[in-house]
C-alpha cells in the first residue's frame, strides 16, 4: 500500500511538472500587461536584439528586448516620405546623453525637443529609432503601464514635432 501511494504520488508529480513550466513567471504576466496596453494604444510590440551603434558592439552586449512602435498617421507617411531613418542610443555612462548611430544625421535633426522628449523616458530605454513609417523604443520592458502610456504620448509629440519640421 504505501508503495502504491509512493508510485502514485510520482506518476502525478511527472504529468503536472510539465504544466507547471506552461505557466507563465510573474515577469511574463508583468510584460503582457505592458504589451496589451501597447496594443490597446495602437502601438505594435516586437521582441528584437536591442542595436548598438557599431562603435559600441565590442564594449557591450546588450540583451534581447522588445520594439515598441507607434505607427504613423497616413498623413504623416505622406509628408515624411523622403524622411531618412535615424537611430538614437543612450549613453550607457551618462542617462541622458544619446548618441547617434550616424552622426552625419545629429546636424539636420539637431532639435532641443527630440532630447528633452528622449530624456524624459524610462531609464530602461536603450534606443530611439525614427523610420517614415513608425517611431520606436528599444527597451527591457522594466517599467509599469503607465511607463507604456507615457512612452505613447512622447512617440506621438516626437511625430508631431518630425511633421512640422518637414
Amino acid at each position: 500500500m504505501n508503495t502504491f501511494i509512493i508510485v502514485l504520488i510520482i506518476a502525478i508529480a511527472f504529468v503536472i511538472s510539465p504544466m507547471l513550466k506552461i505557466l507563465p513567471t510573474p515577469r511574463e504576466k508583468e510584460q503582457m500587461k505592458l504589451r496589451n496596453k501597447a496594443r490597446e494604444l495602437g502601438m505594435q510590440v516586437q521582441l528584437a536584439r536591442i542595436p548598438t551603434a557599431a562603435k559600441t558592439k565590442e564594449q557591450s552586449v546588450l540583451p534581447n528586448g522588445a520594439a515598441y512602435r507607434l505607427p504613423r498617421e497616413r498623413e504623416q507617411k505622406k509628408l515624411l516620405k523622403t524622411h531618412t531613418t535615424y537611430l538614437l542610443e543612450r549613453d550607457s555612462t551618462a542617462q541622458h546623453n544619446w548618441q547617434w548611430f550616424n552622426p552625419k544625421l545629429q546636424a539636420q535633426n539637431e532639435q532641443s525637443t527630440l532630447y528633452d522628449i528622449l530624456n524624459s523616458l524610462n531609464d530602461d530605454i536603450q534606443v530611439f529609432e525614427s523610420t517614415p513609417n513608425d517611431t520606436s523604443v528599444y527597451w527591457r520592458e522594466k517599467g509599469s503601464v503607465e511607463d507604456v502610456e507615457f512612452i505613447a504620448s512622447q512617440l506621438r509629440a516626437i511625430q508631431q514635432t518630425e511633421a512640422k519640421g518637414s
